[in-house]
C-alpha cells in the first residue's frame, strides 16, 4: 500500500478546500446535540493553549475530488457552526472573521442529505444548538477554532488503500476501548508546566495489561461512580466516558468546589518536591476518593494508578486477613464450586465493588462487620433470583437498598452498619450451599 500524504490543517483550511464531498456509500450524519455541544465546550475550553487537534480526516482523491472516508461526522459537525457564525451575523463585523466565512462559502461544502431524514433531522437538530451556543461566544473563540483547531488530513490516491488505511486507523473497524479514548483526552489535558511528565505517564498506561485497565473500568470504576449518583451501570463503552472528564486545575474556572481539589493538589506536589524527602523517603498520595470530581490530566493517569494498586492491596489483605467473619466468607467465595457461574460472578463483582468503596472511604474501620452487611445484601440477589444476569443486579441495585449511595453520603462506619437487611425466607437459587450456610451463621436464615 502506498503511503498515504498527511498534512496538518486549520478547520478553515479544510472547510474551504474547493470539493470536498460526502460520498454515496458513507453512513448517515448521526451526532446528536450532545456530540455537538461537548465539541463546542472542548473548544472553548482549549481556546487559551495555543492550538489544538481535532483528530484525524480520510479522504480519497477521486479526480479533482476529495471524497471523505473517515471523518464525515466531526467534517459536517464544523461546517455547521460556519454556517450558524454566517447566518446569525453578529460577528461577521470582525473583519478577519468575515474573511473566514467568505473563503469557506467560496469553497462550497454542502453535503445533500434531504433524502435521508436520519442525517437531516440530526443536522436540523445540532444547527440550532450550534447556533444557541455560539450566540455566546466572542469573537476571539471563533477565530481559535477556525485557524487554531487542526485536523490531519490524510489523502490517499486508491479507493481500496482508502479503506484499507482506514480499517488500520481503527483497529479494523473496532471502536477504541473506552479507556483509551479517556488517555488521549487527559494527555490533550496536561499542564504545559508538566509536558514532560506526559511520556512517563503514556509508558506506564501502555505497560498496564489492556484486560487490567478495562476491568478496572468496566467492572469497578464506572459502576461504582455510577450507581453512586443512581444511574444504570451496566456496561461501560464511548458513550459513558463524560463520568470521567472533570476539572482542570491550570485552565479551568476557578469554581468555589474546585478549591478543595486545588488546595490537596498543591500541598501533595509541594510536599513530594521538598529536598528533604531525598533524605526520609516519604511522599505524599494525592487524596484520591471512587466518587469524587475527576481531576484532568496527570492526575488522572495518577488516579488510575491508585486505583489499579488500590484493588490489588484490598484483595490481598481480604485473603490474608485474621479477622474470622472475612476469612469464613471471602474463602467461600473463592472456593464454593458454583461461583463461576455466569451470575455468580455478576454478585461477586457487586460485593467486591460495594467493599471496595467502602474500603476508599473507611479503610478497615469495623471492617469485620462491614464485610458481613456486605455480603448479604450483595448475595441475597444470589439466593433469591433464579436466573442472575447484569441487568438483575443493575436493577436490584438501584431499586432496592442502593448502598453505593448510602456509603457515599455516609460520615462513619455506623451508617452503614445501621442499614436494616431483610432476612431470606424463600430462596430459590440451585448449588448455593455454601452461601446459604454463611446466611444461617450470620442470623439471616435461608434454610
Amino acid at each position: 500500500m502506498s503511503e498515504p500524504i498527511a498534512r496538518v490543517i486549520s478547520v478553515k483550511e479544510l472547510l474551504a478546500k474547493p470539493k470536498l464531498l460526502i460520498p454515496s456509500y458513507q453512513r448517515p450524519y448521526k451526532w446528536t446535540t450532545k456530540n455537538v455541544s461537548q465539541l463546542l465546550e472542548d473548544i472553548a475550553n482549549m481556546k487559551d493553549t495555543g492550538r489544538y487537534r481535532l483528530g484525524s480526516i480520510i479522504v480519497h482523491l477521486d479526480g479533482t475530488n476529495l471524497n471523505i472516508v473517515d471523518g464525515q461526522q466531526r467534517t459536517i459537525s464544523l461546517a455547521l457552526i460556519s454556517l450558524a457564525v454566517r447566518d446569525t451575523g453578529m460577528h461577521l463585523k470582525n473583519e478577519v472573521l468575515k474573511t473566514i466565512i467568505n473563503e469557506i462559502e467560496k469553497a462550497g461544502f454542502d453535503p445533500d442529505f434531504e433524502e435521508n431524514r436520519i442525517s437531516a433531522t440530526n443536522i436540523y437538530h445540532n444547527y440550532q444548538e450550534i447556533k444557541r451556543a455560539i450566540s455566546t461566544y466572542d469573537e476571539e473563540t471563533l477565530i481559535f477554532l477556525f485557524e487554531k483547531c487542526e485536523v490531519v488530513l490524510f489523502e490517499i490516491v486508491n479507493l481500496s488503500e482508502a479503506f484499507q488505511f482506514f480499517d488500520s486507523q481503527n483497529a479494523r473497524g473496532k471502536d477504541l476501548d473506552p479507556h483509551d479514548l479517556l488517555k488521549a483526552y487527559h494527555l490533550r489535558e496536561f499542564s504545559p508546566r508538566e509536558e514532560s511528565l506526559k511520556l512517563k505517564k503514556v509508558y506506564g498506561w501502555e505497560n498496564t495489561d489492556p484486560k487490567e485497565l478495562s476491568t478496572l473500568f468496566g467492572e469497578y470504576l464506572f459502576r461504582i461512580r455510577g450507581w453512586a449518583n443512581g444511574y444504570p451501570s451496566r456496561w461501560f463503552s464511548k458513550n459513558q466516558i463524560d463520568m470521567f472528564k472533570g476539572i482542570n486545575l491550570e485552565n479551568g474556572e476557578r469554581y468555589p468546589y474546585s478549591i478543595i481539589y486545588r488546595m490537596a493538589h498543591v500541598y501533595t506536589d509541594t510536599y513530594n518536591s521538598k529536598p528533604e524527602r531525598s533524605v526520609d523517603g516519604n511522599s505524599c498520595i494525592y487524596p484520591f476518593q471512587l466518587d469524587q470530581t475527576i481531576i484532568n490530566g496527570r492526575l488522572f493517569f495518577e488516579m488510575v494508578d491508585y486505583y489499579t494498586q488500590k484493588k490489588a492491596v484490598v484483595e490481598s489483605s481480604l485473603k490474608s486477613s485474621n479477622l474470622k467473619n472475612v476469612q469464613a466468607i471471602i474463602e467461600t467465595l473463592n472456593t464454593y464450586p458454583a461461583r463461576t457461574r455466569t451470575g455468580d460472578r455478576y454478585v461477586r463483582m457487586l460485593f467486591d465493588c460495594a467493599l471496595l468503596f467502602y474500603h476508599d472511604k473507611f479503610g478497615e474501620k469495623e471492617l469485620d462487620r462491614i464485610v458481613i452487611k456486605l455480603f448479604i445484601w450483595a448475595y441475597t440477589v444470589r439466593l433469591t433470583y433464579k436466573n442472575v444476569q447484569l441487568p438483575s443486579v443493575d436493577n436490584y441495585v438501584l431499586e432496592n437498598t442502593n448502598m453505593f449511595r448510602l456509603i457515599r453520603g455516609a460520615t462513619s462506619p455506623a451508617d452503614i452498619l445501621c442499614i436494616p437487611i431483610t432476612t431470606i425466607e424463600n430462596k430459590i437459587s440451585k448449588r448455593t450451599d455454601e452461601i446459604e450456610n454463611l446466611f444461617t451463621r450470620f442470623g439471616y436464615n435461608a434454610k
